[in-house]
């Protein structure tokens, strides 16, 4: 069962009942990354995850000359939201969303395959809401699971700790001066 998307600004070509005028995506994914880093003597890792821009694929049509020139020029739009359904007898049982907010296309690519435009993008974003919505064993959709995380760290956070061992003073690496 094909995934939907709406980007703010940007029409698709679905005619699909309940999602008319979105982009059908034939692929997605997006995540966040735990870098291993390690407290002093704590043996856990430390600080917040990466979180890995929004890619999609999804066939040629209405959809894609904007894409290309929303890239081109860096324009932003407030939210792009992805909806996936249940699929039929035995595939996923929950309805799968995630709304984007503060969203640039930052890379488009077309290709062609058999007489067939394909693109390809991703999406950069402030913050990400994903939720499931699992199905009862009637059918019926039960309560949402949802969480809501910023994708970048905001840029009035506090600098991190210093290292134990570094004088308390702490740097971003490029401004550390080489060893002598």
């Amino acid at each position: 069962m094909p995934s939907y998307l709406v980007i703010a600004g940007i029409d698709g070509d679905s005619r699909a009942r309940g999602h008319e005028g979105s982009i059908e995506i034939e692929s997605w994914s997006f995540g966040v990354t735990q870098a291993e880093q390690r407290g002093a003597g704590s043996g856990r890792p430390v600080g917040r995850g990466t979180f890995s821009d929004a890619s999609f694929a999804c066939r040629g049509g209405r959809a894609s000359p904007l894409l290309l020139q929303f890239c081109a020029t860096g324009r932003q739009v407030a939210q792009a939201v992805l909806t996936q359904q249940p699929g039929t007898a035995g595939g996923q049982s929950a309805t799968t969303e995630a709304r984007f907010t503060d969203v640039r296309v930052e890379r488009y690519t077309a290709r062609g395959d058999d007489g067939d435009t394909h693109d390809e993008f991703t999406l950069g974003y402030a913050q990400v809401t994903f939720s499931v919505r699992p199905q009862l064993g009637d059918g019926a959709p039960a309560d949402a699971i949802s969480t809501t995380q910023p994708a970048a760290v905001p840029a009035t956070s506090p600098p991190p700790t210093p290292t134990p061992g570094s004088g308390g003073i702490w740097r971003p690496r490029d401004q550390l001066r080489p060893p002598r």
